[in-house]
């Protein structure tokens, strides 16, 4: 005969407050949303790097620190 393997349940918290609860469609402020954006620019432009490079193995630092200094600077202007 075999054992029942016990269930573990959380052990339930403090109820949460509800003041200051935000939706899921509420979480994604602009700042994130931008944060995003650049950092999605910066990878792009470290792709174009490596590209240019020849693809070679190597270090993926170097392109993507690149990229983010030319991201960056535009993004301030």
């Amino acid at each position: 005969m075999s054992a029942a393997i016990p269930v573990r349940r959380p052990i339930p918290s403090q109820p949460e407050s509800r003041v200051n609860q935000t939706s899921p469609a509420q979480n994604t402020l602009p700042d994130q949303q931008q944060e995003r954006s650049i950092h999605e620019q910066i990878a792009q432009l470290a792709y174009v790097l490596w590209e240019r490079r020849g693809k070679f193995h190597g270090s993926p630092e170097q392109d993507w620190f690149e990229a983010e200094k030319q991201v960056l600077a535009t993004a301030k202007h």
